[in-house]
């Protein structure tokens, strides 16, 4: 659902619910009501023909703004009339509540009718960007799939296809080779700019292409959107002799009559084009596809499973891809490798070699381009006229800005972002606000989507699932990219990023849209209008809190590192009542902060509050007074107990204290938190233990101090949670075991934490076929703990850090089918470790740290042969010494190519965390 559509729905869920406190005011929001369902279908087709006429953008824009004005006021009426209908003290409460904010109510109801007008102004001339005059100009979606068109034509140039003669010669191979009967059918896929149709047109142009089919066609799937236009296209090339004219198409004469293609002519064409592929080798180019919608519309016309034609398709989705061709036949693209991109970047910026005095700075802006054959060679272009270090030096810190004002990289990275839903655009351009080269942690990025409302709940989901997908779906379009979690890039970690170029692209939008402004100091103007306000850079004489106080919408605050010293003012600026529609207040990191001011409650709209990393040591009491609060993190703060107003949040849905070495008492009931989804670092006491079986939306749990005595009770809870991911649980003492043997777990666990010790190993663990990551920290099991889950399909990570007291580990063939990383620390008494040839034969990293009897490398690591990285710290020397060159060991790990002896302490944090 769009804005507009979502703000129809609120104010008529408003209206309805709230009759009795509207009075005056009813009339008002209905008419705003009409007006906005009136000019809902103008801007949802006008999203479509975005930027093909100015004055409908601008006019499209002059609503959104309105409509989130409208937002706000609604947000303040809900909130108003939620204290007046609340209270202990009846018709006096009452009163008195409504006399209190007789003010508020007479400047909404001031303010209605001010937006009321102008909506009526902005309806008005809404006659001159009518449904039927957007349509006669942009003629259904056909000219937004001919400005792709033309971009892909733009990507056909050959100096992209720079370094690909190694693809060149693999794609080749894939279509000349008729003995491979299942390669029909090719993806190359990447993001835009790596130079995907450049590097087909090569293929399709080559001898040995043009020999192997009788029959070559080239269809730009952005060139047409039906069907008719797709196979007159593919007419015209198979059958050129039939378009003269004694022989008119079929399409063309139901045209001058006048008529759409009916069902037998599309039948008998299908049918000329099916024989025609069967009785001939034929090469069809489909590129550019978007969605799969573009090709399941034409795929059953082309017998390519009978016969020995072919179709390469170009695409920047990952999920097109495999929806096209088998994953063996699908070619992702990747950037340049160092060596070529200097080499690409050299080719177009110098006219002989790089000047010695220039080579630092041109190797570190190549470094920043990523391997991008589009960007690289903008680059070059932009700098090729530049002659001086000082010019250089000029141009590096706008180098990005600069290179998106190159109409061409603009069209072709922006045509991403124009096929996003609408839904989709606001949660990209929030991934945009994040200072460059920023890992943004996922669950982060998600729970701001939700504050800000940019994410509706449907039926079976809840909200942090459907923005899970949509970042699922920016990352398969190739728009943001996943992090992984060392350099072995192979476990998908928690972060994302967003390439140097794209995220100048996306702050290019926003600041049209209006979506944030980034202040970096005083220079930067800001406007009242301002929605979201980053701060990354401030100065003791800057005016940035006289600047805050002007911004009325203000909807988010997300405050860097870097400007932090005087946010403590600024906090005090901010709780005031101009603040009302404050959703996000992100304090992420900032140390200057110790505390915040009780008017802190004034901001009824928050939804999001982060204090990770302050200093802050207690919360005032009037957070209970945020009804509206979402999200509150807390971790590595200096907060060590939680005020009573905590236990009003009945919304909360996200609640991170600190780490489970430290837990926080609850301090009443946790069993109304009915929308909780993540609860990390409180202290299980009897009573929480008990009652978290209530919260069956958990996702994630962190539990610390489980006294051995309410392990029975934990179990019992867990087994009715049965949305449960991550679970994290930490024992109150060093020797009081964890007893939770008599857990029946949620299937759908995928991470588990234990610190403390086991008698034995649950048998459980064995069960969990989702299990991705086992953390098991002070166990001291005195069994070996590798057998009992050593067959479980998805596990991909362990860490066992004081996991177990004996002497030898075993790891059998065929076991850990899928597991990445092998961290061993602090096991004190182990002397052996043996692998069988075919146990963990997808290992890439294992780590051996302090394991002080541990004489010599595991028997049988030489099986391991995708072991990229052995990292060691605090080992016996007899251990060390046999990895020497001249060592007994060496001959085993010479092929490993990264091992390192880090004789630092080692810092567990990843076994301190509990998520």
């Amino acid at each position: 659902m769009d804005m507009v559509g979502g703000l129809i729905e609120k104010i008529g869920s408003v209206i309805a619910v709230r009759a009795q406190e509207l009075a005056d005011l009813r009339q008002d929001m209905e008419k705003i009501k009409k007006e906005l369902e009136a000019m809902q279908p103008v801007i949802r087709h006008a999203h479509k023909v975005k930027d093909t006429n100015r004055s409908t953008v601008n006019w499209v824009r002059e609503v959104k703004e309105v409509a989130l004005n409208i937002e706000d006021i609604i947000d303040e009426f809900s909130y108003l009339v939620g204290e007046h209908r609340g209270g202990m003290w009846g018709s006096m409460k009452k009163y008195i509540h409504r006399s209190k904010n007789i003010a508020s109510w007479f400047r909404i109801s001031e303010e209605l009718k001010g937006i009321s007008a102008q909506l009526k102004d902005i309806s008005d001339r809404k006659m001159r960007y009518s449904d039927e005059e957007m349509r006669g100009r942009t003629g259904d979606d056909a000219e937004i799939r001919q400005q792709r068109a033309a971009v892909t034509q733009i990507d056909r140039d050959d100096v992209y296809y720079f370094g690909m003669e190694n693809n060149k010669s693999t794609l080749i191979e894939w279509l000349t080779n008729d003995k491979e009967t299942n390669c029909r059918e090719i993806v190359v896929q990447g993001m835009g700019g790596l130079g995907k149709t450049t590097l087909v047109a090569q293929v399709y142009n080559s001898d040995a292409v043009k020999r192997n089919f009788e029959f070559r066609t080239w269809i730009t799937i952005s060139q047409t959107y039906k069907i008719r236009g797709i196979l007159k296209n593919i007419m015209k090339q198979f059958f050129p002799e039939e378009q003269d004219g004694s022989n008119t198409d079929m399409t063309d004469r139901a045209k001058k009559k006048g008529e759409g293609l009916n069902n037998t002519d599309i039948r008998k064409r299908n049918q000329k084009i099916h024989d025609h592929m069967k009785q001939k080798s034929c090469l069809i180019v489909f590129d550019d596809i978007w969605s799969v919608s573009d090709w399941d519309a034409v795929r059953d016309i082309f017998p390519v499973s009978m016969c020995t034609s072919k179709i390469v398709y170009t695409t920047r989705s990952d999920v097109v891809a495999s929806s096209l061709a088998r994953e063996e036949f699908i070619f992702k693209l990747k950037p340049l490798k160092e060596n070529e991109a200097w080499e690409l970047f050299c080719k177009r910026a110098f006219p002989g070699s790089c000047p010695s005095e220039l080579e630092v700075l041109a190797r570190e802006l190549v470094k920043r381009c990523e391997g991008l054959p589009l960007a690289i060679v903008v680059l070059g272009g932009l700098m090729f006229s530049k002659k001086t270090v000082s010019d250089w030096k000029k141009i590096h810190s706008s180098v990005f800005s600069l290179m998106i004002a190159n109409q061409r990289v603009k069209d072709i990275l922006k045509l991403s972002f124009d096929d996003l839903p609408y839904q989709m655009k606001n949660c990209f351009l929030y991934c945009s606000v994040f200072p460059e080269d920023s890992l943004i942690d996922k669950d982060k990025i998600i729970r701001l989507w939700v504050a800000e409302g940019f994410i509706e709940g449907n039926e079976g989901r809840t909200m942090e699932e459907v923005a899970t997908s949509y970042l699922d779906e920016l990352i398969s379009r190739n728009l943001i990219q996943d992090v992984f979690l060392d350099d072995i890039n192979d476990i998908k970690g928690r972060r994302i990023r967003i390439q140097d170029l794209v995220r100048e692209i996306a702050k290019a939008m926003s600041k049209e849209e209006n979506f944030c402004m980034l202040y970096s100091g005083r220079q930067a103007q800001i406007e009242n209008r301002t929605r979201r306000f980053l701060l990354s850079e401030m100065e003791e004489e800057d005016n940035v809190l006289q600047n805050i106080n002007e911004m009325c919408h203000l909807r988010a605050l997300i405050v860097f590192q870097s400007a932090e010293s005087l946010l403590p003012c600024t906090l005090k600026e901010l709780t005031r009542s101009a603040f009302r529609s404050l959703r996000v207040l992100d304090l992420d990191g900032v140390i200057s902060i110790d505390s915040l001011p009780n008017a802190v409650g004034n901001l009824f709209n928050l939804r999001f509050l982060s204090l990770h990393g302050t200093k802050v040591r207690e919360l005032p009491e009037s957070i209970g007074s945020l009804h509206n609060l979402q999200t509150l993190d807390l971790t590595f703060s200096k907060v060590d107990k939680l005020p009573n107003g905590i236990i009003k949040l009945k919304k909360l849905r996200h609640l991170m204290i600190c780490d489970w070495y430290s837990p926080t008492k609850m301090p009443g009931s946790i069993s109304d938190f009915k929308d909780m989804q993540t609860l990390l670092g409180i202290r299980a006491k009897s009573h929480v233990v008990q009652e978290v079986g209530n919260l069956t939306q958990l996702r994630s749990l962190g539990f610390g101090e489980l006294r051995a005595s309410d392990g029975a009770k934990l179990c019992a809870s867990l087994a009715k949670l049965n949305n449960l991911v991550n679970l994290s649980i930490k024992s109150d003492e060093r020797n009081d075991e964890l007893q939770l043997e008599t857990l029946t777990p949620p299937q759908c666990l995928s991470e588990v934490q234990l610190r403390g010790k086991l008698a034995v190993l649950p048998l459980w663990l064995g069960s969990l076929g989702n299990l991705t990551r086992l953390v098991l920290t002070q166990s001291l099991l005195r069994e070996d703990p590798i057998p009992p889950f050593q067959f479980l399909p998805k596990l991909a990570y362990i860490l066992l850090d004081g996991a177990f007291d004996g002497q030898k580990m075993h790891f059998q063939a065929g076991g850990f089918p899928s597991l990445v990383t092998l961290r061993i620390i602090w096991l004190t008494r182990l002397n052996e470790i043996t692998i069988e040839e075919g146990a963990m034969k997808k290992l890439k990293r294992l780590e051996l740290y302090d394991c002080k009897y541990l004489k010599q490398l595991p028997i049988g690591i030489e099986h391991l042969t995708k072991l990229k990285e052995l990292r060691m710290s605090f080992m016996s020397n007899e251990f060390m010494e046999r990895l020497r060159p001249e060592g007994e060991d060496h001959w085993k790990v010479k092929n490993i190519p990264i091992i390192r002896n880090h004789w630092k302490h080692i810092d567990h944090c990843f076994s301190r965390m509990p998520w």
